[in-house]
């Protein structure tokens, strides 16, 4: 039977870990930061979707790319804009400016995790290919654990430019560790047109839909809930 833990596997994983940890420590907090600039509950959902709709606009893009330009050009740029918008969260002043960085944010978490998951699909020999999916779910679920944990931490105990530091920093974890692994790739010949509808994947499409509205919907307004219970108490 083919090894799975391998080096490239590991440094994925692990670089995984860093980058799902920096993101999750948003998600309690994000809301928080938008009504400290003044924002509504309205303004908190809105960036909550104006991220995702960037994200979901841009993936079925990047996945046909991939098969024409390889998986790490899309992995480096999409981690160095995720960085990017990461860092330029400490310096907005405004919601209209924190809306188009959000648009930002979900185009560079579309293109780098989109090209990543392929990654790994790639280097999982095929016939240990769930035990391998399983692992690295694993570390992006403990990631999902830990971060939201850490990112309510920081902010309670230190400010909101530390939790944004700390999330560039773990970015830039995931940056290098995934720089270091080698990523198999063959090319596709000829020219493929982008289909954005596959009907052999709605069922789990939809499954996958309706499982994100309920966790992101309780993940962005619980800790508003909270700070409003506790004002009132």
């Amino acid at each position: 039977m083919e090894r799975l833990w391998k080096k490239p596997f590991i440094l994925m994983t692990v670089g995984m870990f860093f980058l799902f940890t920096g993101y999750y420590s948003l998600y309690p907090t994000l809301p928080l930061f938008i009504k400290q600039l003044g924002g509504n509950e309205a303004q908190v959902d809105l960036a909550a979707g104006a991220f995702m709709l960037s994200a979901v606009i841009f993936r079925p893009i990047v996945g046909v790319l991939l098969d024409r330009f390889g998986r790490r050009p899309f992995i480096v740029w999409g981690l160095l804009l995720f960085i990017l918008a990461m860092y330029m969260y400490d310096w907005i002043g405004g919601i209209v400016v924190l809306m188009g960085l959000r648009i930002l944010h979900g185009m560079s978490w579309a293109v780098s995790t989109t090209a990543v998951y392929t990654a790994i699909a790639d280097m999982i020999p095929s016939a240990r290919r769930g035990e391998g999916m399983g692992w690295f779910g694993t570390a992006t679920t403990m990631a999902m654990a830990v971060g939201p944990i850490f990112g309510i931490w920081v902010t309670q105990n230190q400010s909101y430019h530390a939790l944004f530091l700390f999330a560039v920093g773990f970015s830039a974890a995931a940056l290098l560790l995934t720089f270091g692994a080698k990523m198999p790739f063959q090319p596709k010949s000829g020219a493929r047109r982008i289909d954005f509808f596959e009907k052999s994947v709605l069922p789990v499409t939809a499954s996958s839909f309706f499982h994100a509205i309920a966790y992101g919907g309780i993940t962005t307004f619980v800790p508003l809930r909270r700070a409003s219970f506790g004002q009132n108490t």
